[in-house]
C-alpha cells in the first residue's frame, strides 16, 4: 500500500483540478431553488435533523466566504468529493490489488454521472451522505463494528435517505466475507429504527404502493444503473411521468428478476455483481413506496456508483488477475 501513496495523492490533485472550473460556476438549476439556504442564517429551528452536518457544512461555508458567494460552496462541494474518492480507494485497498483500486477511485473520481452531485451546491446533502456510508463500508470491511456505526450515524446527519445503509453495511459485510458482527448489527438497526419511528413520527410519512410509482422508479434505477458503464444521456426528467405504462410494467418485471438471480449468485463466481444489484436495491428502496416531489436522478447516485464501481473493480481482479480475498 505505501508505495501507492504518491500515485493516490496524483489521483486526489488531478480530481481537483478537473473540478477546479466549477469554482467559476453560478448557482445552477436547482441551486436557483434552494438559493435562500444560501443566501440567510437560519436559525437553529429551521436545521434538519436528518441533515444537521449537511447544514453544518453550508454554515462553515458562509462563516469562511460569505452567503453570496457560489465560489465558496462549489469548493466546498469539490472537496466532500475528493474526501468520497479518498474512501472508494481505502475500501477498495481492502478487495483488490493496489493498481486495480487506484484504477476503481480513478473511475469514481471523474465519472460523469458524479458530475451533477458535485456541481450543484444543493447535493451537498447526496455528498456528505455518501462520506458516512462509505466510511461504514471501510469499517466493516476491517470489522470494525464502532466505526461502521460512527459512519452510519454520520450518513444519517447528511441526508434521510442514508437510513438504509442500515441495511447496506451488513449485506457488505456478509457478502465480502467480513470479519463483522453482522447479528449483532441487525438488533441495533432494529432498535434504532424503533426509536426512529417514535421520534420522527415515522407512520405519518405518507407511505403509498402505486403501480405507476413503482413503474416510475423502476425504470429511473435500469437507466441510472446502465449510465455507470455506458455514461452517454441524461436521465428523463425529474419526475419520471413521461415514461410509458408498458415500459413502466416491463422495468419492474425484469427488475424482479434481477434481484432473484442476484440473490442466487451472491454467493457463486459471479457474487460481486449480484452484490452490487442488491445494494442498489437497498438503497432506492423507499423511493418505491415514498412519494416525493421529483423521481430519481443523477445526483441520487454517488453511492449506487461506488459500490458498482467497486464491485466491477474486485470481479474484474478476481475473473482475469486471479486475486484472493485478503486474509482478515
Amino acid at each position: 500500500m505505501r508505495q501507492t501513496l504518491v500515485p493516490a495523492a496524483l489521483l486526489i490533485v488531478i480530481t481537483a483540478v478537473l473540478y477546479a472550473p466549477t469554482l467559476g460556476y453560478p448557482f445552477v438549476y436547482e441551486d436557483l431553488n434552494d438559493s435562500d439556504v444560501f443566501l440567510r442564517q437560519p436559525a437553529l429551528s429551521d436545521v434538519r435533523p436528518t441533515r444537521a452536518l449537511t447544514e453544518a457544512s453550508l454554515f462553515v461555508t458562509r462563516a469562511l466566504f460569505g452567503g453570496e458567494n457560489p465560489m465558496g460552496y462549489h469548493a466546498g462541494n469539490v472537496v466532500v468529493h475528493l474526501v468520497n474518492v479518498a474512501l472508494v480507494l481505502l475500501v477498495a485497498w481492502q478487495w483488490v490489488p493496489p493498481v486495480s483500486a487506484l484504477l476503481v477511485a480513478l473511475a469514481f473520481a471523474v465519472h460523469p454521472l458524479n458530475v451533477e452531485a458535485v456541481a450543484y451546491v444543493s447535493a451537498r446533502s447526496d455528498l456528505v451522505s455518501a462520506s458516512g456510508v462509505l466510511l461504514a463500508l471501510l469499517a466493516a470491511s476491517l470489522g470494525s463494528f464502532a466505526g461502521a456505526v460512527c459512519g452510519v450515524l454520520l450518513a444519517c446527519l447528511g441526508k434521510e435517505t442514508a437510513v438504509m445503509a442500515w441495511g447496506l453495511v451488513p449485506l457488505w459485510a456478509w457478502a465480502t466475507r467480513s470479519a463483522f458482527p453482522v447479528t449483532r448489527w441487525m438488533l441495533l438497526a432494529a432498535g434504532v429504527a424503533g426509536v426512529g419511528a417514535l421520534v420522527l413520527s415515522w407512520p405519518h410519512v405518507s407511505v403509498a404502493f402505486d403501480a405507476a410509482l413503482i413503474g416510475r422508479t423502476s425504470a429511473a434505477v435500469w437507466r441510472l444503473v446502465s449510465l455507470v458503464f455506458v455514461p452517454v444521456g441524461l436521465t428523463i426528467d425529474h419526475d419520471w411521468h413521461g415514461v410509458p405504462s408498458w415500459l413502466q410494467g416491463l422495468t419492474v418485471g425484469g427488475m424482479v428478476a434481477a434481484t432473484v438471480a442476484a440473490l442466487g449468485l451472491l454467493q457463486s463466481r459471479g457474487h460481486w455483481l449480484a452484490l452490487a444489484w442488491l445494494a442498489t436495491m437497498v438503497w432506492f428502496l423507499p423511493r418505491f413506496v415514498v412519494p416525493v416531489s421529483e423521481g430519481l436522478h443523477e445526483h441520487h447516485m454517488v453511492i449506487p456508483s461506488a459500490v458498482w464501481l467497486l464491485c466491477a473493480g474486485a470481479w474484474l481482479s478476481r475473473s482475469y488477475f486471479r486475486a484472493e480475498y485478503p486474509s482478515h
